[in-house]
């Protein structure tokens, strides 16, 4: 590998972040990665020759997804590192909470709306959705951590 321990910073012709390579990931954390998937799909993983199936391999996926119909929509912007305005729903103050707000000829929203669902297909696949989040979590915050060098 051409950027084996090293990374790369690819900025556009305004000098911002384009891309990111980061091809020194520990090695501790690259066996935690692949210990992790094959512990939460044993039976699913497997070795495939693409080019020996001609193209008629299939791989399967699961969608872990959190629905929220009734979230507060909230959109925030940085500058030079803080944030500087929030705003949320449609012509709302940035300080009003929606469950405060009333307006006449409206109904009240119920705030209990705003509970995140996990989809259907989260709520068959729990054990493997629990075994990649604790044992992804240390990945991303090491990549949490590196990426954070080159924004701010």
């Amino acid at each position: 590998m051409a950027f084996k321990s090293k990374m790369l910073r690819i900025n556009d012709a305004y000098k911002n972040l384009l891309a990111l390579i980061i091809a020194n990931m520990p090695p501790h954390l690259r066996k935690r990665l692949l210990d992790t998937i094959d512990l939460a799909y044993r039976e699913r993983v497997k070795h495939c020759d693409t080019k020996a199936a001609n193209g008629k391999h299939v791989f399967g996926s699961i969608h872990f997804s959190y629905y929220n119909r009734y979230s507060k929509r909230v959109c925030f912007f940085l500058e030079n590192g803080s944030i500087t305005n929030i705003y949320q729903g449609d012509g709302v103050p940035g300080d009003t909470d929606p469950a405060g707000l009333h307006f006449p000829g409206k109904k009240k929203i119920s705030t209990a709306q705003f509970v995140p669902r996990a989809s259907k297909e989260m709520q068959e696949h729990s054990s493997e959705y629990e075994i990649l989040h604790d044992g992804l979590e240390p990945i991303f915050k090491w990549i949490e951590t590196v990426v954070s060098i080159f924004l701010f």
